[in-house]
């Protein structure tokens, strides 16, 4: 992992960052492509993050996703649409707590449809 913001010592950005990854299930890293994995810089906001781009789910063709853990130990979820080396802010999610955390993602980037036909 490489990093994104830091007065806390990287370890610890890294350690954040790594509990993130861990927090999320790995079939909904796996079915958005999830790659290209990076730690976030703490800053007055948040403690730290991960990012990580994604690509070819029904809603996006290609983004990023920052998870920001905050000072008040939920999380932050922002999706960042790439459309040839232009991004572009399409969603902030607040207040999500990591149980939460597979189920936000999937509602970010897959269309309802695709959400219902995996319940079957």
């Amino acid at each position: 992992m490489s990093a994104l913001g830091s007065p806390i010592p990287k370890e610890r950005s890294v350690q954040i960052a790594d509990t993130i990854r861990k927090q999320i299930p790995a079939i909904c890293l796996m079915s958005m492509g999830a790659n290209k994995f990076n730690w976030i810089k703490n800053s007055q906001k948040y403690e730290g993050g991960l990012s990580f781009e994604f690509q070819n789910t029904s809603l996006v063709k290609k983004g990023r996703i920052h998870i920001q853990l905050t000072w008040a130990d939920d999380y932050t979820v922002v999706l960042v649409g790439i459309d040839y080396k232009k991004e572009k802010i399409f969603k902030v999610i607040k207040g999500v707590y990591f149980p939460e955390l597979g189920q936000t993602l999937d509602k970010l980037v897959e269309s309802e449809q695709t959400l219902k036909a995996w319940k079957h």
